[in-house]
């Protein structure tokens, strides 16, 4: 016979609707984004209209600016408006493309296209994976607009040159056609564009601007139908956009705060979310995460972590011919065994992944491929953590 231990609690005194605080969360309204929202549609127009090909386009803006909530708000009424209207001749693909191969991110259009694909997810040449998406196109007689969220980690500007070039090489017959949109927190994405895909991309560039005080306020009052009725004290909602407006006017930080404040106060079994359930939620998301992770990586790890922070003190830049040359410098210096550059062009890659560094392939003056790095968290702020870490560091 088991016994019931009672974790959970019957009833939760905070939360209604906690989806509602959430990033998957779609609200029918956005605040401070019209201009946006009516851009955002107007890619659509023609297609929906006259099914002629769209616009293809570039979000950019800090993180929290509303770029991914504003493009699925619009994702979706098209899919309505095209269902009133009995529209079924082009498919809208929304991809997060951190982390993946060109390869699969092609693999990945076919699979929404035709789910019972007997195309291999991994093992073919790119050129392959691309002429099945051409030939599903042409024989479904369909568009294709893909989204590409952080489109700026594609592995390079390949797929968006041969996409954005389908149309025009006859690669899908008239009237199909292939429109990209892609969302970037990348000011500078556009600038790093090689000529000729740009030149075939031709993106309309659609800024965001960070959310100002009041729009915050208005976006977490907006929300705070996630809490039971007069659960949260007065000041909480002020206090969570104060915060948040400090830090870029991220809107994802604001709700954040405001969720996390909630479940402070459900844990501690109270019930009201006060400013000082607020106070411990911005206590836990200021906690050094980044030292927290840097006392786990391995040593090979930390050291190749330093040289990068070094090589982007000034410019937050650098690339992985000049990482490799400084490596060997430092290592020979310290008398540490290098590891191979192999591993090293591996360790690159993990540390991309934890999101130290965005990475970017890149053509070689005299051939090969090289990596664009930048730097992505506060170089002073890693040193820091990696010097109280490893006395070797310092």
């Amino acid at each position: 016979m088991t016994t019931s231990l009672n974790l959970f609690s019957d009833i939760d005194q905070i939360f209604l609707n906690p989806h509602i605080l959430s990033d998957e969360y779609i609200p029918n309204h956005l605040i401070g984004r019209d201009k946006e929202i009516r851009e955002a549609v107007e890619l659509f127009t023609d297609p929906i209209q006259n099914g002629s090909e769209g616009i293809n386009a570039v979000f950019f803006g800090p993180s929290g600016s509303g770029k991914s909530v504003v493009i699925n708000l619009v994702i979706r009424e098209v899919r309505n408006e095209c269902k009133r209207r009995e529209i079924n001749n082009f498919s809208i693909i929304y991809l997060k493309v951190r982390g993946l191969s060109n390869s699969f991110v092609l693999y990945k259009l076919i699979l929404n296209l035709n789910p019972d694909t007997k195309i291999p997810e991994r093992g073919l040449d790119e050129y392959e994976y691309k002429k099945e998406l051409y030939r599903l196109l042409n024989a479904q007689r369909k568009s294709l607009v893909a989204v590409f969220d952080e489109i700026d980690q594609l592995s390079n500007d390949n797929i968006i040159y041969d996409l954005s070039r389908a149309g025009a090489d006859r690669d899908v017959l008239e009237p199909q056609f292939i429109n990209i949109i892609g969302l970037t927190n990348d000011l500078y994405y556009m600038d790093r564009m090689a000529s000729k895909t740009l030149s075939s991309f031709r993106p309309r560039q659609i800024p965001f601007n960070a959310y100002i005080p009041g729009d915050l306020i208005a976006i977490l009052e907006d929300r705070k139908a996630a809490f039971k009725p007069h659960v949260l004290d007065d000041g909480v909602i002020p206090l969570c956009a104060a915060v948040s407006a400090k830090d870029n006017g991220d809107a994802r930080k604001a709700l954040w705060l405001l969720s996390n404040a909630g479940k402070i106060a459900r844990r501690e079994n109270s019930v009201r979310v006060t400013e000082e359930h607020v106070d411990k939620a911005r206590e836990y998301f200021d906690t050094d995460i980044i030292g927290v992770v840097l006392q786990k990586l391995p040593f090979n790890v930390r050291t190749l972590l330093y040289v990068i922070c070094y090589e982007c003190t000034h410019g937050n830049r650098t690339s992985s011919i000049k990482v490799w040359n400084r490596y060997q410098e430092y290592c020979s210096r310290e008398t540490i065994t290098p590891v191979s550059r192999s591993r090293v062009s591996q360790i690159i890659t993990e540390l991309r992944d934890l999101g130290f560094l965005r990475t970017r392939e890149s053509p070689g003056r005299r051939g090969g491929i090289f990596r664009e790095i930048e730097f992505i968290q506060q170089v002073d702020k890693v040193i820091e953590s990696l010097n109280s870490n490893d006395h070797v560091l310092k």
